[in-house]
């Protein structure tokens, strides 16, 4: 990865994925950066891992495999044996750190707390997985959980676990309703953020698409001189959003669902 990331090809991969900017001025910095932040992420899931009861080989694999969003476990089931609470909120945060770009880390870790918030694909994202969790548990409710509080849970743990294409189970997706099963392929085209490991169209591509979408409906239902400039905000400021950026997003939504239909 470093002597990848070190090339102008390298550049070209990273800026390719939709990422516009540089972690650190100089490029191998800013693989260093990557690394260390990732490592970091594994080593702490590690130790909460091993305090919640996990033995250390697992602990070390589980942590490595949620926060890469790669979902390989050293057991057959995943994360679903363990019935831990505390394995499932670790699990969770780690998969939802790994969905992030890699710039957002920078700001969060940073204590940047305020423009980190003020991210509209970490708003959007959260949004989406909201909406996600609301309706896994409403449709269901009657057929596979008990109380509201397990539907809740699990429902948060497979929506994250589904955008961040790490693919940890705590229910057998077979016994989800078909709406249930709608909801977790609509996540599964969509995955994280741009810059992270997740591999999907990416929130950031979504988000543009609705953003126009919204500006457009907006333009017509009103003067257009109430009609503000169509922008968003990412790691490096604000970005405005035009027929460029809207071109090459919706191109690459095109090729990836007719190469995924395929």
């Amino acid at each position: 990865m470093l002597s990848v990331l070190s090339t102008g090809m390298g550049i070209k991969l990273f800026t390719a994925e939709g990422n516009m900017e540089r972690i650190m001025p100089n490029v191998g910095k800013s693989a260093r950066m990557i690394m260390t932040i990732y490592a970091g992420y594994a080593i702490v899931g590690t130790i909460l891992y091993v305090i919640a009861g996990i033995p250390m080989f697992e602990a070390i694999n589980q942590s490595m495999a949620a926060v890469s969003t790669g979902g390989f476990s050293t057991l057959s089931d995943g994360i679903a044996p363990y019935e831990n609470n505390m394995v499932y909120v670790v699990t969770v945060a780690l998969m939802f750190l790994g969905s992030l770009g890699f710039g957002t880390h920078i700001l969060l870790l940073r204590g940047h707390f305020k423009r980190f918030f003020k991210l509209s694909e970490v708003r959007f994202f959260v949004l989406l997985i909201g909406i996600a969790i609301v309706l896994l548990t409403l449709f269901g409710l009657n057929q596979h959980y008990n109380t509201i509080g397990e539907g809740l849970r699990i429902s948060f743990f497979q929506a994250i676990s589904v955008i961040s294409s790490t693919g940890f189970n705590i229910m057998p997706v077979e016994e989800m309703p078909s709406f249930s099963i709608l909801v977790i392929v609509l996540l599964m085209l969509i995955r994280g953020c741009i810059g992270a490991t997740s591999g999907g169209v990416k929130v950031y591509r979504v988000l543009i698409m609705a953003k126009k979408g919204l500006w457009n409906i907006s333009r017509y239902l009103k003067p257009e001189r109430m009609v503000n400039e169509n922008y968003f905000w990412r790691p490096e400021g604000k970005v405005y959003i035009n027929h460029k950026l809207v071109s090459k997003s919706a191109s690459y939504i095109f090729a990836f669902m007719t190469f995924y239909f395929i």
